[in-house]
């Protein structure tokens, strides 16, 4: 399921408790190809030419409003560097980081249908693969 991860969590909880936050300076996108986990951290991508890819907010949409939630989503198509392994990749996730390499995972996407990507072609996301939204209390 998709969501915010223990770090984003405990960001927030912080904020309410009266700690100061900082938004990341710059927000990346990392594929996996099983379960990232609670940290985001397993399963990332490893194939010949992989990196994570910068994102604007630009690429997501405004905040969609309803009566119990607030909900973003890509509204680009999204392009990671090409395949450079031997062999086909299979992608069903996708976590949102605050550095290129290392860093915080912030949120986790499961992704509406597994991406498979041969030798030399492009991962590619197509506008509304992302979504990230908040419940509201009622």
């Amino acid at each position: 399921m998709s969501g915010f991860t223990q770090y984003a969590a405990d960001q927030v909880l912080g904020l309410v408790a009266g700690t100061n936050i900082t938004a990341p300076a710059s927000k990346y996108l990392a594929l996996h190809t099983g379960n990232p986990g609670a940290t985001g951290a397993a399963n990332e991508a490893s194939y010949t030419n992989y990196v994570r890819i910068a994102i604007t907010s630009g690429q997501f949409s405004a905040i969609t409003t309803s009566v119990d939630k607030r909900v973003r989503s890509n509204n680009a198509v999204l392009n990671w560097a090409a395949n450079g392994s031997a062999t086909t990749q299979t992608f069903t996730h996708v976590t949102l980081w605050d550095a290129a390499s290392g860093g915080n995972c912030w949120h986790v996407y499961d992704l509406p249908a597994s991406v498979a990507t041969v030798p030399g072609n492009i991962p590619t996301l197509v506008v509304g693969d992302l979504s990230h939204g908040m419940r509201m209390h009622q």
